[in-house]
């Protein structure tokens, strides 16, 4: 991350991204 941020736009769909892959994680980890 040492490029600025270019819109809080980009940081908050990076957030939500990044919960999203650790929820779909967790999801197959728990059916596996």
């Amino acid at each position: 991350m040492s490029r600025a941020v270019e819109s809080p736009v980009t940081c908050i769909v990076e957030s939500a991204h990044r919960e999203a892959v650790r929820r779909a994680s967790e999801s197959v980890g728990h059916l596996g």
